[in-house]
């Protein structure tokens, strides 16, 4: 069953987001940002655990971002990912978004799902990017977009 998230999800979606961390596969977030966030999750249930999440983050009206997309290491190969990311496509249309965008390490799974690769919007990078050490550093993820 796929949802919005709630209070209830919280800390299962702080231990997704906390697993694939500390794998340096996504950005980590405080269990503090999760929760005043949670408008802001999908989730993905299976027998009433989650499997699966992922945030939509609005930067303009039209302009939206996937992020902390996580599914459950036990439940890899079972196309959750693609699930959740179909999920937050839809609810991006019914909030008006034309394009989403994530910044991610795994660029073929979401070229699979018809995103492209791209230049970062100068959106992200003035509200987000600027403040990350990967920023400074050397950033190795990929932005890419698709249109809605």
């Amino acid at each position: 069953m796929i949802s919005g998230a709630s209070e209830k999800h919280v800390q299962q979606i702080k231990f997704l987001v906390d697993y694939w961390a500390k794998k340096g596969e996504i950005l980590p977030r405080s269990e503090d940002a999760i929760r005043s966030g949670i408008n802001d999750f999908i989730v993905l249930q299976k027998d009433g655990n989650v499997v699966a999440t992922v945030s939509i983050i609005g930067y303009t009206q039209q302009l939206a971002e996937l992020r902390s997309l996580c599914v459950h290491p036990d439940q890899h190969g079972k196309d959750f990912g693609s699930r959740i990311v179909f999920a937050a496509e839809n609810e991006a249309r019914v909030r008006n978004v034309k394009i989403v965008f994530v910044l991610t390490r795994k660029p073929g799974f979401f070229a699979k799902l018809g995103f492209k690769r791209g230049t970062v919007r100068t959106e992200k990078i003035y509200k987000d990017c600027v403040g990350c050490p990967l920023y400074k550093n050397g950033c190795d993820e990929v932005y890419m977009e698709k249109k809605l």
